[in-house]
């Protein structure tokens, strides 16, 4: 009964941890992938946007960035994502190409914080900045 309920306990953590490993394309190194919240309107996609970038600017305004600041940015890309994955759920259609570029540099941030590229990641961090500005009409 004991191996039963340490196999079991053993088994619920693994699968009950926000995040998980998985090849996710890499050669010969595990990535952790993070759960994101999934905001329920586009009102909170937008809330989510803007708290999540600013949170992640803050990480990048070192000169230079540690594994555990990439790591941070990481994870939080995943919440850039889940809010543009709710923001596509409705995209008018004069904000297609706009939205297009926006979606584009969120996916680039969240590889290049994964792959812990510090100027690539930089750059696209700028770049998400301006598409977000162009998809809002600012």
């Amino acid at each position: 009964m004991k191996i039963l309920l340490s196999a079991l306990l053993s088994t619920s953590l693994l699968l009950s941890g926000a995040a998980f490993a998985d090849e996710h394309d890499h050669a010969e190194e595990a990535v952790v992938h993070y759960e994101a919240p999934k905001p329920a309107t586009e009102a909170a996609a937008y809330t989510q946007l803007h708290a999540t970038i600013k949170e992640i600017d803050a990480v990048i305004a070192k000169e230079k960035l540690t594994d555990t600041d990439f790591e941070t940015v990481h994870e939080k890309s995943y919440a850039l994502l889940s809010a543009v994955a709710k923001l596509e759920e409705n995209v008018p259609a004069e904000k297609k190409e706009a939205f297009a570029k926006l979606k584009h540099e969120t996916e680039e941030v969240h590889e290049e914080a994964e792959e812990h590229k510090d100027a690539k990641l930089r750059k696209h961090v700028a770049a998400f900045h301006e598409a977000l500005k162009a998809y809002e009409g600012k």
